[in-house]
C-alpha cells in the first residue's frame, strides 16, 4: 500500500491565512468593489468578491507545499521554481474570476481584459508569497533563538555543575592536604612526649599533652578552606613552639616578629607549621648547642612575606641532608598554596652559605573586609 503524504499546515501558516486573505478581501471591498459599483451594490456583490478571495486562498494553499520543497536550496533556484508557480496559479485564479464574474454579469466580452486581470491576480500572488517567506523566516529565526537559548541553558547548567563538581573535588583534596598535616604534625609531637616520659620528665610531658590538647582543639574548629589573620597562626606557632621548649629547654630560641601592616592579612591556616616543624627537626634537635628559629612577616607592595630562617644543622649532620627533597610538609604547603592563589604565590627553601635554613613564602595580599566580599 503506497504511502499517503499529508500536507501539515501550521498554526502559524493558518494566523497568515487569515490575516492575509482577510485583509486582502478587505481592501478590495473598500477600494475596487465599490469604486467600480458607485450606483448601488448588485446583487452577487460584495458576495462575488468574498468568493474570489476565498478561491484565491485555496489556490495559496496548494502553493506552499511547492515553497518549502524548494525552501533549502539557492536563492536562484527558490526564484526560478518560485515564479513560475505563482505565475501559473496566478492564471488560474484569473480563469477562475473572470468565468464567476461573466457568468454573473452576462458579459463574454471580459476575456479581452484577461492581461489585466492577470496582472491584479499576479501582484496579490506576489504580495502574499512575500508575506509567506517573511513570516516563515520570523519563524525560524525564533526557533533557531530557542534552540539557543535552549542550548546556552544546558551549557550553563553544565557548566555549574562542573563548577561544582570541582569545587568539590578541590574542597576534598584540601581537606585530605589538611588531615595529612595533622598526623604529621602529631607524629612528631608524640615522640616529643615519648622521650620526656623516657627521660622521666613526666611533669613536662604533662605539659606538653595539654599544650597538644589546645592545638589540636585549634586545628579541627578550622574550615577546609579557611583563611585565617596572621596574628592566629602564629599564636598557633607559639603553642607548638612551647611544646618544644619543654623539651629543648634553653636549647631553643624563637624570635616572632609581624610588622604593623600585616597584622590584618590573612593567611591558609597551619601554612607555617611544617616548616616550623622542619626547623625543629633538622636545625635544633640534631644539635648539642643553642639553636634559634627566627619568623619575619611583613608586606611588600602587594605581597605577603613569611619568612622562616633558622641557625641550621650541625655542618657534620647538613652534608647528610637531602637538601633537594622538602618532605611531606613542604609538599602540602606547595599543594595548599596552589589550591588558595594558583599562578600567584612563591615557595622557596634553601640552605645558605652560613648554614643556616630558610624559607620564604609570598602571597598576595588578603584582608578580612575583601575576603569576606569575595
Amino acid at each position: 500500500m503506497p504511502n499517503i503524504r499529508f500536507v501539515q499546515f501550521e498554526p502559524w501558516f493558518i494566523r497568515l491565512q487569515l490575516l492575509s486573505w482577510g485583509g486582502i478581501t478587505l481592501l478590495t471591498l473598500l477600494t475596487l468593489t465599490l469604486w467600480y459599483v458607485r450606483d448601488g451594490w448588485p446583487i452577487y456583490e460584495p458576495w462575488q468578491t468574498i468568493a474570489q478571495n476565498l478561491f484565491g486562498a485555496a489556490l495559496s494553499f496548494l502553493i506552499k507545499p511547492v515553497f518549502d520543497e524548494a525552501w533549502e536550496d539557492s536563492m536562484v533556484t527558490r526564484v526560478l521554481t518560485y515564479l513560475p508557480v505563482i505565475l501559473a496559479v496566478a492564471c488560474v485564479w484569473t480563469l477562475a474570476k473572470i468565468s464567476m464574474h461573466a457568468h454573473l454579469t452576462d458579459q463574454p466580452e471580459l476575456w479581452n481584459e484577461f492581461g489585466g486581470w492577470n496582472y491584479a491576480s499576479l501582484f496579490v500572488l506576489l504580495f502574499w508569497s512575500a508575506l509567506y517567506c517573511g513570516a516563515r523566516y520570523y519563524v525560524e529565526l525564533e526557533e533557531e533563538h530557542k534552540l539557543v537559548l535552549k542550548a546556552e541553558a544546558a551549557s550553563i547548567e553544565e557548566h555549574i555543575k562542573r563548577i561544582s563538581a570541582e569545587s568539590v573535588a578541590k574542597e576534598s583534596q584540601l581537606e585530605m592536604l589538611r588531615y595529612q598535616l595533622n598526623p604529621h604534625f602529631l607524629f612528631n609531637t608524640l615522640n616529643s612526649v615519648n622521650a620526656l616520659v623516657q627521660m622521666g620528665e613526666n611533669e613536662d610531658a604533662q605539659k606538653m599533652v595539654v599544650k597538644l590538647s589546645e592545638m589540636l582543639r585549634y586545628t579541627l574548629s578550622l574550615k577546609t578552606n579557611e583563611l585565617v589573620p596572621i596574628e592566629q597562626e602564629l599564636q598557633m606557632l607559639a603553642y607548638y613552639f612551647e611544646i618544644e621548649q619543654t623539651r629543648f629547654s634553653d636549647r631553643l630560641t624563637v624570635s616572632l616578629k609581624v610588622t604593623k601592616p600585616a597584622r590584618d592579612c590573612l593567611v591558609p591556616s597551619m601554612i607555617l607549621q611544617p616548616l616550623a616543624e622542619n626547623a625543629i627537626k633538622y636545625a635544633i634537635a640534631p644539635s648539642e648547642d643553642t639553636g634559634w628559629i627566627n619568623i619575619d612577616v611583613r608586606t611588600q607592595k602587594n605581597q605577603l612575606i613569611m619568612e622562616i630562617l633558622d641557625s641550621g644543622a650541625p655542618e657534620d649532620i647538613a652534608n647528610s641532608l637531602d637538601t633537594t627533597s622538602t618532605g611531606v610538609g613542604h609538599n602540602n604547603i606547595n599543594d595548599r598554596l596552589a589550591w588558595h592563589f594558583p599562578d600567584e604565590y612563591d615557595f622557596k627553601s634553601k640552605r645558605r652559605k652560613d648554614g643556616c635554613y630558610i624559607a620564604t613564602i609570598s602571597i598576595p595580599i588578603t584582608r578580612q573586609n575583601t575576603y569576606d566580599q569575595a
